[in-house]
C-alpha cells in the first residue's frame, strides 16, 4: 500500500497563481486528520490546525503557516466532484466501484452552499 503522502503528492493541485500560498499536501493532510478527529467543516480544519501546532509542524512543512478555512473551502470546491476516482482511491478503505472516501465526502461537505443537503453517508476511519 503506497504511504498517504505519496498518495497526496499524485493528487493534481486546482488552484492557480497566487492562490496556491500553502502546499496541498498540507492542507489535505490537515483536512484528513482533522476530519478523522471528528471536524466537520473548514471552519473545524482550521480551528483544529492552530489547536495542534506543535504537533502539526512536526510532520508538515507550514511555509506560511495554517491555511484559514476559506483557503480549505476553495481548495475543496475546485476539486473534481469525484476525487475518489483518482490516486487517493488507492487509500481509501470504502472505495468500492461506486464508493467514496469518507474524508473526501466531509471535505467537501465543508465547501457546500449551506443550503446542500448533507451528505447521506457519513463515517470515520
Amino acid at each position: 500500500m503506497p504511504s498517504l503522502i505519496t498518495i497526496f503528492r499524485e493528487m493534481p493541485d486546482p488552484r492557480r497563481g497566487n492562490a496556491q500560498r500553502h502546499d496541498l499536501l498540507d492542507i489535505l493532510a490537515i483536512a484528513l486528520v482533522a476530519s478523522v478527529c471528528g471536524a466537520e467543516s473548514c471552519v473545524d480544519f482550521a480551528k483544529f490546525a492552530e489547536d495542534r501546532e506543535p504537533l502539526l509542524r512536526e510532520f508538515l512543512r507550514l511555509e506560511n503557516g495554517f491555511p484559514s478555512h476559506d483557503t480549505f473551502s476553495r481548495v475543496f470546491r475546485l476539486s473534481p466532484p469525484r476525487p475518489s476516482r483518482g490516486p487517493s482511491r488507492r487509500f481509501s478503505p470504502t472505495s468500492a466501484p461506486t464508493g467514496r472516501g469518507c474524508w473526501l465526502s466531509t471535505a467537501r461537505r465543508c465547501a457546500a452552499p449551506s443550503t446542500a443537503p448533507p451528505p447521506a453517508r457519513r463515517c470515520m476511519w
